[in-house]
């Protein structure tokens, strides 16, 4: 998702850095409108950046014990969201 938010910035002439998903879409937000619920996705999947990813990321367990079915969807949902943005702000699209 971070790739496909920074080729957006690209096309808008911005250079983005970071991982934080909702900040670069702020930045972007200089330049086009973004609206609120693309930013409420981005603030949705920033926060499965980390504790997905260590086994650490959480007291006790593995992460697999802490996420559900229903949050991978709700993640899914949030980044086919914010490619549809995407693809709506890119040239030829």
């Amino acid at each position: 998702m971070e790739k496909i938010i920074k080729a957006l910035g690209l096309a808008l002439g911005l250079t983005l850095w970071g991982h934080s998903l909702t900040e670069m879409l702020k930045l972007i937000e200089q330049r086009i409108p973004v609206p609120p619920e693309i930013l409420d996705d981005a603030r949705s999947l920033d926060f499965y950046y980390i504790p997905p990813r260590y086994p650490n990321g959480f007291p006790s367990g593995k992460p697999a014990d802490y996420f559900t079915e229903a949050q991978a969807r709700e993640a899914l949902d949030a980044a086919d969201h914010i490619i549809g943005f995407r693809e709506s702000h890119l040239p030829g699209s």
